[in-house]
């Protein structure tokens, strides 16, 4: 992505910009801009290269510092004569209060300092394994995969033309398991979950999900966790059934406000599906524009905590305020952009992670 165009996606979602201290001399005129990292909370992990990058009217040498809560760590580089510097992170704790100090080797007084940035926690390895499970309701068969134990359940709705297998390119919903009980599910029509003639328009969908949590929950506190058109179908389950949602993670869910909800468009993904043999993208695409119809008139979430994860790389400003617009009315809101293509649990898993893990210690 180009630095100007993450400049203003910068400024939509209200995430502030590496800010600069332009440091000045009486009788020189020295300044450090840090152009690198360019966002406050941009995520870096353990084990990869990142370039710090400034400029500065400054032609001798710099050092490089690493500093947490405004504290110095370490020194990353000392008497360095180029203007950027290649970091490899390491041995560094997950946290949102790290930042760099670029400043003039024989002069520190001449400095700047970065924005905040967060290094992401490692997902452990996990030997827990998922079981296959059916349910019948309502005359079909849906397929579920279950694995864990303890007092959360963590159930993850998978978007339009996908399956649960979109949570398993990686082992993210093992390490999960180890600690809380997880739930992923083909919705019906999505093989081998089947199809009894109803229409699968929101009403229905979400009814087969209520059924889901009142069989598989019970008493466990609950976080729904969608992934594109799974987060309409989590959002209007939580407005009719807010007693039985405790938190929501949304990852960059479709939105009316973001998305194209012409009859083209439905007209569109409808022959996608057919051509991908697809029976429940079919007629879920079928109700597409009045789905969103619907969407548009819903109420606002109830006041749990919600985390918006928004793929810089799919939308404009459109698409990113579309996702702030499901903070109203909510007190616990954390709307984070993540430079990465749509599916972000497949692109950066350290991510969800990470705030799956904030989730759980909220409720």
């Amino acid at each position: 992505m180009k630095p100007l165009l993450r400049t203003l996606l910068a400024i939509v979602i209200n995430v502030s910009l590496i800010y600069t201290i332009g440091c000045k001399g009486v009788e020189e005129n020295w300044t450090i801009d840090i152009l690198k990292p360019y966002l406050e909370g941009e995520f870096l992990k353990n084990g990869e290269s990142y370039i710090i990058q400034w400029e500065s009217d400054f032609t001798g040498a710099f050092n490089v510092d690493l500093l947490k809560s405004g504290e110095y760590i370490t020194t990353l580089a000392s008497n360095h004569s180029a203007v950027y510097y290649s970091w490899k992170v390491e041995g560094i704790s997950a946290a949102e209060d790290y930042s760099v100090k670029v400043s003039i080797s024989d002069k520190p007084a001449f400095f700047a300092e970065s924005n905040l940035f967060e290094v992401l926690p490692e997902i452990p390895d996990s030997n827990v394994e998922f079981i296959e499970e059916d349910l019948i309701i309502d005359d079909k068969m849906i397929r579920l995969y279950t694995a864990g134990q303890g007092g959360t359940t963590i159930l993850f709705e998978h978007g339009l033309g996908g399956d649960a297998s979109v949570w398993f390119w990686n082992r993210l919903l093992n390490t999960l398991a180890e600690d809380n009980v997880v739930i992923a599910y083909n919705r019906s029509g999505y093989t081998p979950s089947t199809y009894n003639g109803e229409s699968r328009g929101m009403a229905n969908i979400t009814n087969d999900l209520n059924e889901i949590i009142e069989q598989k929950v019970g008493n466990n506190k609950l976080i729904l966790v969608g992934w594109s058109w799974g987060g309409p179908i989590i959002r209007y389950f939580t407005i009719y059934h807010p007693e039985k949602v405790d938190a929501l993670l949304f990852i960059d869910p479709s939105h009316e406000s973001g998305n194209d909800i012409s009859q083209e468009r439905e007209d569109a993904l409808v022959a996608n599906a057919i051509n991908s043999g697809n029976i429940g993208e079919e007629l879920e695409a079928m109700q597409m524009v009045e789905t969103f119809v619907l969407l548009s008139n819903l109420a606002e979430l109830p006041d749990i905590p919600v985390v918006v994860l928004t793929a810089l790389q799919v939308g404009g400003f459109e698409w990113i305020n579309s996702h702030a617009e499901l903070g109203a009315g909510v007190t616990d809101f954390t709307h984070k952009g993540v430079d990465s293509p749509h599916a972000i649990q497949y692109n950066e898993p350290e991510v969800v992670y990470k705030y799956v893990l904030q989730l759980l210690e909220k409720i």
